[in-house]
């Protein structure tokens, strides 16, 4: 992801390992949503950012499994789906919904809502959230009691792997970056074990954790290295010269990015299109879960975030909306023979997206895009 500051590798790649063409066809089947939950008022549910994480995600949960009634539900119709589909091979023994969250405090909060919305209706569904590895049988024991008792059961991280190898139809909630990358889960038929994928929320740093900054200087300093004609370099004519340019320079950035609000993030072409870029990755990795064996998935984004005006029946730009810059990134990466051949398929589900209304922008950028060293 070139534009990334989290996950761009600034080597150029000498190869790159092409799908079977039977594979490319399938995942361009792919089908991707953006499906705002609405509360029991039918305002939308707007998670991250809200100040009250908790509180909105046990509203979006119980939206997602009871509303309007717990069998006409997303959760359940997309479940139903999954086995109704079971019957081509794409889809055989897929029966499965993960649903991605920030933390593994929030999918033990989302399981329990799930879980307890639809137990008396669902019981041959299992319902799970995902657990640090802890080698502690009493952990194990205890989440056993809490399954009887009707609630979610715990799922040990090294046990994920294991998911795929019964047909219950099962919901398992994550934190997002537990399960993005490292893991082939896998059915018994050597595909993706799960069917579905929900972005429950839309990942974002806060403002004051300064991890998101570190990574933004040292992309940027490793982008000034690769330029050694940028202007940035006027009058630097030995080592220590650059050297005291590349450190005036990233404090020039520091001193202007540092606690940036999202909302202002937005505004800033560079910044925003590191953010989304940095959020592609995230997404195709998760993604790429499920696309193991070379297969389908559907794939939704609940939280109002990812698109404020769709959400509200109007439509978004690349301003408003992350999930629409993310889409447009990802488009632009095609453009190039590696890009092509590395998201070529997923882009062609992705740029039919359902639910997003995106309006072209033509006006002016509000913020000029001077991270190249002037003032914004």
């Amino acid at each position: 992801m070139e534009d990334s500051d989290t996950y761009h590798f600034a080597v150029r790649p000498t190869g790159i390992l092409e799908a079977p063409e039977k594979a490319i066809r399938a995942i361009q089947k792919s089908e991707f949503y953006f499906h705002p939950l609405r509360d029991s008022n039918g305002n939308s549910i707007k998670v991250s950012g809200s100040g009250n994480l908790d509180n909105e995600l046990v509203k979006m949960a119980v939206s997602l499994s009871g509303s309007p009634q717990i069998s006409q539900s997303l959760l359940s119709l997309t479940m139903q789906r999954l086995i109704d589909m079971s019957v081509n091979e794409e889809w055989k023994n897929r029966q499965r919904i993960l649903i991605l969250v920030n933390s593994y405090n929030q999918a033990k909060l989302v399981a329990q809502t799930i879980s307890t919305q639809i137990r008396s209706e669902k019981p041959d569904w299992m319902v799970q959230y995902l657990v640090r590895a802890t080698g502690d049988e009493s952990r194990e024991q205890e989440s056993y009691w809490e399954y009887l008792e009707g609630g979610a059961k715990r799922l040990s991280r090294p046990n994920l792997s294991n998911i795929g190898m019964t047909e219950v139809p099962t919901v398992l909630v994550a934190p997002l970056l537990a399960v993005g990358r490292r893991h082939n889960i896998l059915n018994q038929e050597g595909t993706a074990a799960f069917g579905a994928i929900f972005f429950a929320t839309r990942p974002m740093k806060t403002p004051d954790d300064i991890s998101r900054w570190v990574y933004w200087i040292n992309y940027q300093t490793i982008k000034m290295l690769q330029n050694p004609n940028a202007w940035e370099w006027y009058g630097a004519s030995n080592p220590k010269d650059r050297l005291l340019c590349i450190r005036r320079q990233m404090n020039y950035w520091w001193s202007r990015i540092e606690g940036y609000k999202p909302s202002v993030i937005m505004r800033i072409p560079s910044l925003r299109r590191s953010m989304a870029a940095t959020m592609a990755a995230i997404v195709i990795q998760a993604s790429g879960r499920l696309l193991r064996g070379g297969v389908p998935l559907l794939a939704y984004f609940l939280d109002a975030a990812w698109a404020p005006g769709s959400a509200s029946l109007k439509s978004d730009t690349n301003q408003t909306s992350l999930l629409v810059e993310m889409i447009n990134i990802i488009g632009e990466y095609c453009q190039n023979p590696i890009g092509q051949t590395l998201f070529d398929p997923l882009n062609t589900a992705l740029q039919n997206i359902k639910g997003l209304e995106i309006k072209n922008n033509s006006d002016k950028e509000p913020y000029e895009d001077n991270t190249e060293g002037g003032d914004y």
